[in-house]
């Protein structure tokens, strides 16, 4: 059966990847949206990663992945940066301190109509930084795409001091 990733993120296609796992890349239908604060967060971005392949079936025959993540501190979703200076402010917020991120996927398997979700959590401590190294970071990484403006796999920018769970996540 066919593997179908509902993502355009260069990150989610990179993990396939890794593990040997054909697939191909189509459209997602769904745009990120806000979160659902009458459910957890945890729910939350299960039901966001399912719906984005479900909406992205069309008349593809065979298994279709959507992949979210969130980033939540203090009990507060961080989103991507809007531009360079909120790269800024969000590293500037998390810089010395643990958060979590909650990673989950839905896959829908259109030929015996059945779909499943699944979610994980991490928690991540971003290292402190200096001021020019925060000046280079918030202008060079590039993060723009990526929820609390950092990625655990950038080695350019190695800004995180630890990871308990899967760096996966």
């Amino acid at each position: 059966m066919r593997l179908f990733l509902a993502s355009s993120s260069p990150r989610r296609s990179d993990i396939l990847s890794q593990f040997g796992i054909p697939f191909e890349v189509i459209p997602n239908c769904l745009e990120d949206e806000c979160l659902e604060t009458a459910v957890s967060l945890r729910m939350a971005v299960r039901r966001l990663a399912l719906e984005k392949a479900v909406r992205s079936v069309g008349d593809i025959s065979g298994l279709i992945l959507g992949v979210d993540s969130i980033v939540v501190c203090d009990g507060h979703v961080i989103g991507k940066p809007r531009d360079r200076m909120h790269v800024r402010d969000i590293i500037g917020g998390l810089q010395g301190r643990s958060h979590q991120v909650i990673t989950a996927f839905g896959l829908v398997d259109t030929v015996h109509n059945r779909n499943l979700s699944r979610s994980d959590i991490a928690t991540v401590t971003i290292r402190s930084m200096t001021g020019p190294a925060m000046d280079r970071y918030s202008r060079e990484a590039p993060v723009l795409d990526k929820a609390g403006a950092y990625g655990v796999q950038d080695e350019t920018f190695p800004i995180v001091e630890k990871v308990i769970g899967s760096r996966y996540t």
